[in-house]
C-alpha cells in the first residue's frame, strides 16, 4: 500500500519505478515465463498508478482483458458446479484463486487462475466424482472415475476435471496435499465465512486458514514458478492484518505435521517482503520437532527434481 505521507509517497513511487525499470531492462515481455506472466495484471495495476504514460501499458491491457475473460469463465463454471454439488447435498467451500480474487484483491481480474478450486468433505468425494462425470466433466489424464475413487481419493488430496471447452475444476477433499485424518479437516469447515462470487453467494476459508493454505500449498515445487502464493499471502496479510489468529495457524501446522513448511514460508515472507509475522509464531513453529522422514518429504516436495515430485504422486 502506498504511504499516506506525500514525501514518503514520492519515495515509494520512485522505488516502484526503479525496480520496474531494472526488471524491464533484463526481461523481454515476449519471453516471460508463465509463472511471471500471472503477475502481469498486478504490474499493470501498479504502473497505471505510478507511470500512467508508460508505453508498455497498452500491451498489458491485452493481458488484463484476457485475464478478465478467463476468470469470468472460471467463475461461471465454478458457480454451476457448486450449485450442482449443493443440490446433491454435498457441502462446498470455494478456495484458492476464485475466493481470494473476490475477498482480498482490489479487483477479481488481478488474480489469474487456470481453474476453479472446490473443497468438499472426503466422505462425499465418490459421489462428487460421479456427479461431475455425469455432467460432462472429464477427469484429467484420461483417468477413469473408478481409478479416482479407488486410488486418488485414498492417496491424493484433489483431482482435476475439465469440460469440452477446456475449463477446469479442481475438486479437493483434503485442503493440504499431506495425508491426515479426516478430523483435521473439520476446523476449516467450522470457521468458514460467506462471500460473494459475483452475484452468487458462496462460502470460503476464514482469513487465517487462507493464509495457512497459501503458504503450505504454495511453497511446494512446481514446474511453473509458484509466485502467486507470495502475492496471495501478502494480500491476505494486508487485508486482515488485525484478524489473523496466529495460534490457530500454528495449531493447523501441528495437526498436519507442517510446522517446517509454515515456518519456511512465513520466514521467507518476513525476510524478503517485510511481512509482519510475529516472532513468537516463528519461534513456536521452529521449536516443533521434525522427524527425518518429514524433513526428507519437505526437501523432495519443495526442491523438485527429475523424479521426486512425480514419484510422490504416481
Amino acid at each position: 500500500d502506498q504511504p499516506r505521507s506525500r514525501g514518503l509517497g514520492d519515495v515509494y513511487k520512485r522505488q516502484v519505478l526503479e525496480r520496474w525499470t531494472k526488471w524491464h531492462q533484463c526481461v523481454l515481455l515476449d519471453d516471460i515465463d508463465h509463472g511471471s506472466s500471472r503477475i502481469l495484471p498486478l504490474l499493470h495495476h501498479r504502473l497505471s498508478e505510478h507511470a500512467p504514460d508508460h508505453p508498455d501499458l497498452d500491451r498489458y491491457k491485452g493481458i488484463i482483458r484476457r485475464c478478465w475473460y478467463q476468470n469470468q469463465q472460471t467463475f461461471h463454471h465454478l458457480t454451476k458446479v457448486s450449485d450442482l454439488l449443493r443440490e446433491a447435498g454435498i457441502p462446498v467451500l470455494v478456495i484458492k484463486g476464485a475466493a481470494l480474487a473476490h475477498t482480498v484483491y482490489p479487483h477479481p481480474y488481478l488474480r489469474p487462475m487456470d481453474d476453479g478450486d472446490i473443497l468438499i468433505p472426503r466422505q462425499h468425494a465418490e459421489a462428487a466424482v460421479d456427479l461431475l462425470c455425469n455432467h460432462d466433466w472429464r477427469p484429467f489424464h484420461d483417468s477413469s472415475r473408478e481409478a479416482i475413487k479407488t486410488y486418488a481419493i485414498r492417496r491424493d488430496h484433489s483431482f482435476n476435471f475439465e469440460n469440452e471447452q477446456g475449463n477446469g475444476i479442481d475438486l479437493h477433499w483434503r485442503l493440504c496435499l499431506v495425508m491426515t485424518p479426516d478430523e483435521t479437516q473439520q476446523p476449516f469447515w467450522d470457521a468458514a465465512v460467506p462471500f460473494s462470487l459475483g452475484q452468487h453467494s458462496a462460502q470460503t476459508l476464514c482469513p487465517t486458514d487462507h493464509l495457512f493454505h497459501a503458504c503450505v500449498h504454495g511453497i511446494v515445487w512446481n514446474e511453473v514458478p509458484a509466485l502467486r502464493w507470495i502475492v496471495d499471502s501478502l494480500f491476505i496479510l494486508r487485508q486482515h492484518e488485525d484478524s489473523i489468529d496466529w495460534s490457530r495457524l500454528v495449531s493447523h501446522a501441528k495437526s498436519h505435521s507442517l510446522c517446517l513448511w509454515a515456518h519456511e514460508a512465513l520466514s521467507y515472507l518476513q525476510q524478503e517482503f517485510e511481512a509482519e509475522i510475529p516472532s513468537s509464531t516463528l519461534e513456536e513453529l521452529a521449536s516443533e520437532p521434525v522427524t527425518n522422514w518429514q524433513r526428507r518429504e519437505f526437501t523432495i516436495l519443495t526442491q523438485g527434481g527429475p523424479t521426486g515430485l512425480r514419484d510422490y504422486y504416481m
